[in-house]
Formats: structure tokens, sequence, C-alpha cells
């Protein structure tokens, strides 16, 4: 017996051709077989294991559209508890929280709308992503303009108290960080940018 394991170019015009022999093909082979035993095993004895393979796969996409659906929904119900909860610094909309999301691009979206609802908007929103924390800055552009201030600047001073760091925009910006614990006072030194 003989079975090809591999082939690679190895300079113009040349190819390499690896293959392996007699008891060691037997010893593949048996690997081979307890691989496709065992994923029968797990996948409940199918007629077909790719067809079963490519079910799940299937239905992995439908289990993850769902749950992107039902983020998206938890978020939009947040979004609304937020807005409750403004405090009014002067003329300016200051939301600060820690927000129970799981997922960054989530937090950007929810920035991005509330930004776009509220007028002279100061938001700062922290959250716990699966034990690293998140911090997210946006700010009116008005505000950016007329109060000079900077998301991107704001955010480097508040990622100190998660043990992090981060950049971005004058109205925008974000930051990770490995202490959660911190977020609290990341919002606090954010929010002094107003004082």
């Amino acid at each position: 017996m003989f079975h090809i394991v591999s082939e690679s170019a190895i300079s113009a015009g040349v190819r390499r051709i690896e293959g392996i022999t007699g008891e060691k093909v037997e010893a593949l082979m048996e690997e081979h077989t307890a691989t496709v035993k065992q994923l029968k095993l797990t996948l409940n004895n199918p007629q077909s294991i790719p067809a079963s393979v490519s079910e799940l796969i299937d239905s992995n996409k439908e289990l993850s559209k769902q749950l992107e659906a039902f983020a998206k929904k938890e978020a939009m119900g947040l979004k609304s508890e937020l807005k409750n909860n403004i405090e009014k610094m002067g003329d300016i909309n200051v939301l600060t929280a820690i927000v129970p999301l799981n997922d960054a691009q989530l937090i950007k979206d929810l920035a991005f709308q509330l930004k776009g609802e509220i007028d002279n908007l100061f938001l700062v929103l922290g959250a716990n992503l699966d034990g690293k924390a998140n911090l997210t800055v946006m700010i009116s552009d008005n505000l950016v303009n007329e109060r000079k201030l900077n998301a991107g600047q704001i955010i480097r001073d508040a990622a100190k108290a998660i043990q992090g760091g981060g950049g971005g925009q004058a109205f925008y910006a974000t930051a990770g960080g490995k202490n959660p614990d911190g977020l609290n006072e990341a919002l606090n030194i954010a929010k002094k940018a107003l004082a």
C-alpha cells in the first residue's frame, strides 16, 4: 500500500510529494476508521455523515440568526430604558451606564442610535464582554466643536481604570481592558471631562 499525505511546491516548476507505505498506511486507515466511528456515534449513527454535518451547520446558522435577532431586540428595549435615565448638566444630556450587552457591535449600534435621537449627547457606556471590560464614548458633533470635547482623549484617560487602552475619533471612541471591576470608576473619570 502507498498513500500520498502531502504535496507542495519547493521551487519553480518543482513539486514535492510525500507518502507513506505499508504499516504506516494501515495505522492511518485505522485512525481514519476510528474517527468515522466516533463521528457516527456523536451524530447518533446517521446514514450519511456529510448530510448530517451539513444539517447541523444549517441549524447552527439558523440558531445564530435567532440569537442575533433576540440580542437586537434586547438592545432596543435597553435604549428606551437608557433614555429615561438621562442626567442634565446645563444643556448637555449626560448618559453613563454599564449595559448588560455581550456584543461590541450591538453596543456600537446602540451608541450611534442614541446619538441620532438625543441632542447635546455625552454618552459613556461600559460593558463586561466575557470577562473583558469594554468602554464606549459618544459625543454629539456640536459638543465636540463648541466645547472642544474629544472622545478619543476621554477614552484614553478612562481606560486606565480598566487596565486597558483605546482610541477613536473626536465624537466616537472605544476601549478594552482586562479589569471589568474598574468600569464604574472609568465612567466617573469620563464624566469629569464635563467639569
